[in-house]
């Protein structure tokens, strides 16, 4: 948008070379029918007049090239006006397909975090199923009481022999390391 108001500050000179360009050409006009003028007018002396009608030429000459001149500014004045703009609509463009791009993105993440939720709801749906088919076996494996009250510190495996299975259990009456008795079972 900055390039647009740029390119504002060209209508100026666009307009100031078209006022110009106007100027020499009635410059020119004046010239031209002043040459004429003058060129009817001068019968007295032959040199007096072949100099006067050489500067007259000149001058038309010189309100030629500047009216060239002018009409060549007023050319790239323009020229450089519609670059501008181009450039101005080129990097709307750009600005608008990287808004699409951000939106585009935006969306797959909203819709990579909608999946992420989805999944996580599910997974703890699954740890839910699993804990409620733990809890019912744990219903079901009988309790099992200590002689004693204290911290149990240590269950060693079962020990298997002939059919009799035997584990230790290793319990303390403080909640430090240390134990104060082993009850078989």
């Amino acid at each position: 948008m900055q390039a647009m108001k740029d390119g504002g500050m060209e209508q100026p000179i666009i307009e100031h070379e078209s006022a110009k360009l106007s100027q020499i050409a009635e410059e020119l006009e004046q010239a031209k029918s002043g040459f004429e003028r003058e060129k009817a007018s001068l019968n007295a002396s032959a040199v007096e007049q072949q100099q006067q009608l050489q500067q007259l030429q000149l001058n038309v000459q010189l309100a030629q090239k500047d009216l060239e001149l002018a009409a060549s500014k007023l050319v790239t004045a323009k020229s450089k006006r519609e670059l501008l703009e181009y450039d101005a609509s080129v990097r709307e463009v750009e600005r608008r397909q990287r808004a699409a791009q951000l939106q585009q993105e935006y969306s797959r993440q909203q819709l990579s975090y909608a999946q992420s939720i989805r999944d996580r709801d599910y997974q703890l749906a699954q740890l839910n199923l699993s804990l409620s088919a733990i809890d019912d076996k744990l219903s079901l494996i009988p309790v099992v009481k200590a002689p004693r009250n204290g911290y149990i510190r240590r269950v060693k495996p079962w020990v298997g022999n002939n059919g009799k299975y035997t584990t230790t259990v290793i319990i303390s009456s403080t909640p430090n390391k240390s134990a104060s008795s082993a009850s078989p079972k």
